[in-house]
């Protein structure tokens, strides 16, 4: 004669069970009931989830918020070298007058420039022939800033001149160069190396008679 058992989901089954089988076998189904509610329970979802999300979540908010800062650098470089520009235009700001370290004293003097480290700014100051032919970009085939020419060389009246500035803008995200050379040395075209980018303003000018 055969036994037919019938396990039910209520509490009393492990006991009945254990009857037929033994203890081993009502442990057994005791922790299957157990991984049972375990995958089926929901408490705690919210917090694993975060937890998978906020990782990739922060790590586009912060490159967000750096991109921003670094634009609104770059804006401030622009408008401190169109206001400097103006007062060697107007020979406020003169060869003789004016050394290269009064003149980058003066640049980072200008609005909101204090966000900047001056002692790191490469400056050029320089006249050149003709509009067309403007100075060369001193930038190397491996995207290093060659400063060797550099000079604060500004012409007299009814002369073109050139204000060129450079500063190497720290980022810790730039999505950009770090998928061309990876999670090393971060570079790219016209750019620096080892975590930063190259912001460069420039004016070219026509000096007052």
């Amino acid at each position: 004669m055969g036994m037919i058992m019938y396990l039910s989901k209520d509490k009393n089954s492990a006991g009945r069970f254990a009857q037929f089988t033994g203890k081993p076998a009502a442990k057994m189904l005791k922790r299957k009931r157990r991984l049972y509610r375990f995958t089926k329970s929901e408490s705690g979802t919210a917090a694993v989830e975060f937890a998978l999300v906020s990782i990739p979540f922060f790590l586009i908010l912060f490159s967000i918020l750096e991109q921003g800062y670094y634009f609104l650098g770059n804006r401030l470089i622009d408008a401190g070298v169109n206001e400097i520009s103006r007062q060697v235009r107007t020979r406020q700001i003169t060869a003789g007058n004016t050394s290269e370290v009064e003149f980058k004293r003066a640049l980072c003097s200008q609005t909101l420039m204090a966000i900047f480290n001056c002692e790191k700014l490469s400056v050029d100051v320089r006249t050149i022939a003709t509009f067309e032919k403007p100075a060369e970009p001193p930038v190397l085939d491996d995207g290093q800033l060659d400063t060797t020419g550099f000079g604060f060389a500004p012409g007299g009246r009814s002369t073109i001149n050139v204000i060129r500035v450079y500063y190497d803008w720290p980022t810790i995200l730039d999505w950009g160069n770090i998928a061309k050379a990876g999670w090393g040395a971060i570079t790219g075209a016209g750019m620096g190396n080892n975590g930063y980018r190259r912001i460069v303003g420039s004016a070219a000018f026509l000096n007052e008679p």
